[in-house]
């Protein structure tokens, strides 16, 4: 009698890789820091100060939520505030360039371009 596999089933799954002496592979991911030293990817950087600038400004976590210029067709502006301090947003999520007025003056965005501001209250 011959094994059949029945249509529209899954193979079983395949075991882990195993080096030689039987254990675990522990080789690295492909592209993961540990394989590829100290030098991380341009996104884990990325995400690694933006991690590093909230945890030096509180504003960031604690602040308040403040919509700004919320008919604006082109921006999505935001603030957070929190004790005396500040921290501005604005988003240009248009492929134009947009332009709107905040203080402490006119700004003009590139398509798809984002400003943050770190400041005080007043």
């Amino acid at each position: 009698m011959t094994a059949r596999r029945c249509s529209g089933t899954r193979s079983p799954a395949r075991a882990s890789p195993r080096t030689r002496s039987g254990s675990p592979s522990t080789r690295a991911a492909p592209g993961s820091t540990a394989r590829r030293g100290t030098t991380p990817r341009p996104v884990l950087a990325h995400y690694r100060r933006l991690i590093a600038l909230r945890k030096r400004h509180e504003v960031i976590v604690q602040g308040r939520f403040v919509p700004w210029l919320e008919d604006h067709s082109r921006i999505w502006a935001y603030a957070r505030e929190w004790e005396n301090r500040r921290s501005s947003v604005l988003c240009n999520i248009s492929s134009e360039p947009a332009r709107a007025t905040v203080p402490p003056g006119p700004i003009t965005l590139k398509p798809w371009e984002a400003v943050a501001v770190l400041g005080d209250l007043g």
